[in-house]
């Protein structure tokens, strides 16, 4: 799987802090991966475990994550004590806001479930650990097209006149994919 990690920065500490808040621990090998990684984006990323096909958006992090991938930004807008009341943590979602999640119980510390975000409560079990799902993730290369390609496919495909209004969006793409440094994690 190929992960543009989070800066690690204070990571030890922002974990400690976060796990004491919520009085839960990461599971071990959850947790060595945020040591080592922080979370981090995962274009192009996707998996296929039993009946659960999804791509992964991106991993969470703490501190110095980006926003939206950031546990903080979770706690102050999503559910995130539902989760701990059922016994899990999200560690990543897809860009249907499903998640994914981590036991933290001691009957399901460790194992990787699935949640539709429209079937709440209904956790679907994927992976018997955190090393088997990153392991049955697959990253495809990223290959980030240039305005001028852009521009050229857009008159191609009959959106010409579009191209005014896509350009930001454009922009803010290449800002954002174009200056990625992928890692290979694995297992």
């Amino acid at each position: 799987m190929l992960l543009a990690k989070f800066s690690t920065t204070g990571i030890e500490e922002a974990i400690s802090a976060f796990e004491n808040k919520h009085s839960f621990s990461f599971p071990e090998s959850y947790r060595s991966f945020l040591v080592s990684y922080n979370g981090g984006r995962t274009p192009n990323t996707g998996f296929h475990l039993g009946a659960v096909t999804s791509d992964v958006r991106g991993f969470y992090g703490l501190g110095h994550a980006d926003q939206y991938l950031n546990y903080t930004f979770y706690e102050n807008t999503h559910t995130l004590g539902e989760f701990l009341e059922d016994g899990y943590i999200p560690i990543a979602d897809n860009v249907f806001s499903d998640d994914v999640v981590i036991g933290i119980t001691p009957e399901n510390k460790g194992r990787i479930y699935f949640r539709f975000h429209d079937l709440v409560k209904n956790y679907v079990l994927i992976a018997e650990d955190f090393a088997s799902f990153v392991n049955a993730c697959s990253s495809a290369p990223l290959e980030v097209a240039n305005i001028k390609t852009r521009k050229k496919t857009a008159k191609k495909n009959g959106n010409g006149n579009r191209i005014e209004i896509l350009m930001q969006t454009w922009e803010a793409e290449i800002a954002l994919y174009g200056s990625l440094k992928l890692e290979e994690v694995r297992y």
